[in-house]
């Protein structure tokens, strides 16, 4: 009897092993390499006469990028997010996805020679001619693709004027056209009232994350502004997810106390609302974010695997094991989801929980 019960325990075991195996793990904010002496440090506040974007001759050649997109693909990776960074407003010319973010940095086939020389060669379809890795914008809606790369787009909010180009109300159709051209459209806010603003705005289409910068505070070491439970239930009605990055932390040990407290104070503020039966759960996302310290790009250096990020998140941040699990995972697959339908203009400011069973069941 006691051995059959170790086998039955045994079997269930293995079978919770490969459904966690099965998940697709997000990283949806993975800054653009910048050549040395050069900054797209979006954590650091600076003031209009000192606005930073970042530009295209600053960044480094292809294959560096390439090699940063294989490093994640191999830790575990299916869907990242290569982030651009603004600060206020948006510059058609110069921030439009395209350009900032251009599909040389998708072409894939020096990933894929690198794989053919691996023991086990790999070799594509030559009547196809299609790898698993697809350059175009039909990735994004190709289910089979095993690896997925998205275009985000991170906005710096200083001042409220600074949140008109990415509500439904903006009539620049040049603006407009220009961020359809993202998958993701993250928000930083750098006060308490930028904050406030961005959780309740209904008309806030353009905006599918609110990243948690423990970095823009005094000292550097703290949030700017407090997380409260009303901004948490209107940002959270509206399908808009929270994101906390590790990287600024994990390269800084200065900032690793204020990623912890920046964790518990959102999870304290959450308890009142995941509790509730008629409002939605919050959503939080872990992503590597901002890997500059001191001007020095520390590339795959600041990286993790999801399972090293899961252990983080239960030892230090305090996560049960479904929250983190959900951090790298599901809420990533929604919040990317949402960012689909908003190019279609189909999101709407509410994000009912029927919606997200149905979205949660296709994972």
């Amino acid at each position: 009897m006691p051995s059959g019960r170790r086998r039955r325990r045994s079997k269930s075991a293995f079978a919770s092993a490969n459904k966690e195996q099965k998940l697709n793990y997000y990283d949806l904010d993975v800054p653009l390499l910048l050549d040395k002496g050069h900054s797209n440090n979006h954590y650091v506040t600076s003031s209009k006469k000192n606005r930073k974007s970042l530009e295209i001759f600053s960044r480094r050649p292809e294959k560096d990028h390439h090699i940063l997109i294989q490093s994640l693909k191999n830790t575990g990776y299916s869907r990242i997010a290569l982030s651009h960074t603004i600060y206020g407003s948006f510059n058609v010319e110069k921030d439009l996805a395209t350009k900032a973010i251009p599909d040389s940095l998708f072409n894939m086939e020096f990933i894929e020679n690198k794989m053919n020389t691996s023991k086990k060669p790999r070799k594509l379809d030559n009547e196809t001619g299609v790898p698993s890795f697809s350059s175009n914008r039909s990735r994004n809606e190709n289910k089979s693709s095993s690896f997925q790369v998205l275009r985000r787009l991170n906005v710096v909010v200083e001042k409220l004027s600074d949140l008109a180009a990415y509500s439904s109300n903006n009539s620049n159709e040049r603006i407009v056209e220009a961020l359809k051209t993202y998958d993701i459209i993250a928000l930083s806010p750098r006060n308490e009232e930028t904050f406030s603003s961005i959780c309740s705005m209904g008309n806030l289409f353009y905006c599918d994350i609110i990243t948690l910068d423990y970095t823009a505070g005094r000292g550097g070491v703290q949030l700017p502004y407090r997380i409260k439970t009303r901004d948490v239930i209107a940002a959270t009605n509206r399908g808009v997810a929270f994101e906390i990055p590790y990287a600024p932390a994990l390269i800084d040990p200065s900032k690793r106390k204020a990623l912890a407290q920046t964790a518990r104070m959102f999870l304290n503020t959450s308890v009142g609302v995941k509790d509730s039966i008629d409002r939605n759960p919050p959503r939080i996302i872990i992503s590597s974010g901002e890997r500059t310290f001191q001007k020095n790009d520390y590339s795959v250096m600041a990286l993790r695997t999801p399972g090293d990020i899961k252990n983080f998140c239960n030892v230090v941040l305090g996560f049960n094991d479904r929250l983190a699990c959900d951090a790298l995972s599901q809420n990533g697959m929604l919040t990317s989801r949402r960012g689909q339908n908003r190019r279609m203009g189909k999101v709407s400011n509410s994000f009912s929980i029927e919606t997200r069973k149905r979205d949660v069941s296709t994972l």
